[in-house]
Formats: C-alpha cells, sequence, structure tokens
C-alpha cells in the first residue's frame, strides 16, 4: 500500500534522479529504482518507467536540435534481437549469474571510457552496443549506462537528446511488453503519473546546471554513474 510518507519519499528519489538525468542524460531509473522498491515494490519498474518517459519527452523538447538520428536508429536495431537474447538467457541463467555478468560488461566499458580508448562511431558498433544494452535491460532492468559510455564523446547536448529520443521508443517499447503480460495495472499507471510533476521540478533544476556542468563534469558524471550502476548489480548478485 502506497501510504503519504512513502509518496513523498518516492516524490524526493524521482526529483533527485531526474535532476541528475536532466545533465547527465540517464542515471534515474537505476539510482531510484532500488531506494523505490524498498519503500514499495509497485513502484518498480512500470511507475519509474511511466515517469522517465515523460522526463524523456522534456529532454526532447528542450535539445532536439542535437539529436543523432542515425545514432538512435542504429543503437535501436540490435536493442530488439538483444532483448530477445536477454529473455532467452533468463530462462537458463539464474538472476545472480546475469547480474553479475552484465555488471562486469558496464565495468569493461567504463575502463574503456575512461582509459581515452577511441570506440569506432558506426553502425557495426551501435548495432552491437544496443545488442548489449538490449540483453541488458530483459536480463537486469539496466540499459542507459552502456548506451551513455558508447555516447560519451558528443557533446552534452547531443548525449542528453540522443539518449532521450532512444530512451523514448524502447520505454515506449518495455511499457507496451509491461502491459502485454499484465506487469502495468492502472493503479501502477496512476502512481507514475502522480510522480511526474517531481520529475518536472528536477529537470527544471538541471536545466540550470546543463550548461555549467557540459564544461567538464560531464564525462565524469557519465562514468561515475556508470560505476555506481555496476557496483549496484555487483551487490545483487550476491546478496
Amino acid at each position: 500500500m502506497l501510504t503519504l510518507n512513502v509518496f513523498l519519499a518516492a516524490a524526493a528519489i524521482i526529483t533527485v534522479g531526474a535532476a541528475i538525468q536532466g545533465f547527465a542524460g540517464f542515471g534515474m531509473p537505476v539510482l531510484a529504482a532500488p531506494w523505490l522498491y524498498l519503500m514499495e515494490p509497485d513502484l518498480v519498474p512500470g511507475p519509474i518507467i511511466v515517469a522517465a518517459m515523460f522526463h524523456n519527452i522534456l529532454a526532447v523538447s528542450r535539445e532536439r536540435e542535437e539529436i543523432n538520428f542515425p545514432a538512435v536508429a542504429w543503437i535501436l536495431s540490435g536493442t530488439i534481437p538483444g532483448i530477445v537474447a536477454g529473455a532467452a538467457a533468463s530462462r537458463i541463467l539464474s538472476e545472480s549469474s546475469l547480474a553479475l555478468m552484465v555488471a562486469i560488461v558496464i565495468l569493461c566499458a567504463v575502463g574503456l571510457t575512461a582509459s581515452g580508448f577511441a570506440v569506432p562511431q558506426n553502425k557495426p558498433v551501435s548495432t552491437t552496443t544496443g545488442l548489449a544494452a538490449g540483453f541488458s535491460v530483459s536480463t537486469a532492468a539496466v540499459s542507459g549506462e552502456i548506451v551513455a559510455l558508447y555516447l560519451s564523446k558528443l557533446s552534452g547536448p547531443q548525449l542528453r537528446s540522443t539518449l532521450a529520443a532512444y530512451f523514448l521508443i524502447s520505454g515506449t517499447t518495455t511499457l507496451c511488453a509491461l502491459s502485454l503480460f499484465g506487469e502495468l495495472s492502472l493503479l501502477q499507471l496512476a502512481w507514475g503519473l502522480f510522480l511526474t510533476p517531481f520529475l518536472g521540478f528536477g529537470f527544471l533544476a538541471s536545466s540550470l546546471v546543463a550548461e555549467v556542468m557540459d564544461k567538464k563534469y560531464l564525462r565524469p558524471a557519465v562514468l561515475s554513474i556508470s560505476a555506481v550502476a555496476a557496483v549496484i548489480l555487483l551487490i545483487r548478485s550476491v546478496v
């Protein structure tokens, strides 16, 4: 049961998460989901994805001229097969094994990105990134970290808008799948809608600091959020 105290705590978490995603381009679901799940399991994943969808709409609207549409298209071309592969793997491997596998992939990507290794920005690599992201989202409920690391050399506006466009399409697909399999109730949809005003507050706050963050803090933020996500997955794999 979602009490007033739980709702207010969830609203505060969503506000902070939205502010972080507002300047980094990703991070709200993976940083907020563990806390929301502890307070009220029904807030994850449906309601947080519903709220995140509105964040993506705001982000696309704010910097729509900067969207890298070819990158979005090629990454998405690998995402659907990746989701299918992840669903198949979920039937064979344990949840902890899959979480460990995805955590290792993210940590390796963080290491490569931090080292300055130049990942080619082309169609095959974009599709492979989509495959990894799709596999990760269907096995460990994370995907933004892999895509953000791949696109981390883009400018701040390009990174945020391109990620938002990708999440908008992939998130719509996820919500449709949840609804199809009865994992998104009308009550959960309502909870997500009730949280959106607080998401808006966080997004507005991010607009005040995005330009400052772009100058020298965006890349460290992408690396840090991705590393935190990997650590969360490692904890999940052993608990």
